[in-house]
């Protein structure tokens, strides 16, 4: 079968290729003989794509504030309105994220964004709870199944991002306090053998990371060109801390020590696989020094990821078979 995977390519977002992996480890345990095609978001092509099925592989695909909705976004459009969604019954979007801080600018907006993908697609699972509806199964980041085969655990991980979010609108004042505690942590990390791990390819554009302004020197940051690349380096980790949310979902996934910081909703994401998660106020050098102290409860890691592996499974068979 002939899957069309909406993600993002080239590496230019670390974490939606990561989730992009993640569904294709579970489609290939039911379609050994299945075939993909690659559709970035946001280079949708002139002419439509022949499938037999398409999957929209995670990404934040809720949001309302002062600056965007998602309805606005280039993509929104030609995804909704266009050749994926012509067969509804063969059109699944996997790991679905919302992105909000406190309020939700236009809740009616927002709410009419969470239903059209509703009524145009097979079913939704959500990677943070929206509401409770039959076609929005709360589930976990389909990241969680991209580390196959896990490593002996030998590398510290750490990630810092300016202003500690993709965007510091959500909240200026955890933004401004994330930036006065940055250094003293970076610090830290580089004192006790941890390595940077960037989630950003050099050639994206902005850029939310520069390690080396923290003095990170090179040979001891990770970038890639491929997202499997960092699979390899996640599979080793002994634990995590930092901004890149994926990066703390990974390393819990495994069952080891992970924290991420933040200021939005995609914080609660990494919570269901055991990572703490903590806003920057709430972020002290005691929680660096205690990290590989604490660990998640025994047996409980294994048991959600099982769960949620069976869920998603019994979901796209479904799908496929229908």
């Amino acid at each position: 079968m002939k899957y069309l995977l909406i993600t993002t390519t080239e590496n230019r977002n670390t974490g939606d290729e990561l989730i992009r992996i993640g569904i294709q480890n579970l489609i290939n345990e039911i379609d050994s003989k299945a075939e993909y095609i690659l559709l970035d978001k946001e280079r949708w092509p002139d002419t439509p794509i022949k499938f037999d099925k398409v999957i929209l592989c995670g990404m934040p695909l809720f949001w309302d504030n002062k600056e965007s909705y998602s309805q606005k976004a280039g993509w929104w459009g030609a995804m909704f309105d266009g050749f994926p969604t012509v067969r509804k019954k063969d059109f699944l979007i996997l790991g679905a994220g919302h992105v909000i801080s406190d309020s939700i600018y236009d809740p009616i907006r927002f709410g009419c964004a969470i239903q059209e993908a509703i009524d145009k697609s097979f079913a939704i699972t959500t990677r943070n709870y929206i509401y409770k509806h039959p076609k929005l199964i709360d589930s976990i980041c389909p990241a969680a199944f991209a580390v196959t085969k896990p490593e002996e655990p030998k590398i510290r991980l750490c990630n810092f991002m300016k202003h500690g979010a993709h965007d510091k609108f959500f909240n200026p004042v955890e933004a401004e306090i994330w930036d006065s505690k940055v250094k003293e942590l970076s610090d830290f990390c580089l004192e006790n053998d941890f390595y940077f791990i960037e989630h950003e390819h050099p050639n994206v554009g902005v850029r939310h990371e520069h390690p080396e302004e923290l003095g990170w020197p090179s040979e001891r940051i990770f970038r890639f060109d491929t997202a499997e690349e960092y699979l390899s380096i996640y599979a080793r980790s002994s634990c995590y801390f930092g901004n890149r949310l994926h990066g703390a979902l990974l390393v819990a996934a495994l069952g080891r020590p992970a924290i991420g910081i933040g200021y939005e909703s995609r914080l609660e994401m990494i919570k269901l696989v055991g990572a703490k998660a903590y806003y920057p106020s709430a972020i002290n050098l005691d929680h660096l020094i205690n990290l590989q102290k604490f660990e998640i409860p025994n047996g409980w890691q294994p048991k959600i990821i099982g769960i949620e592996r069976k869920n998603n499974l019994e979901l796209l068979k479904h799908f496929i078979r229908q």
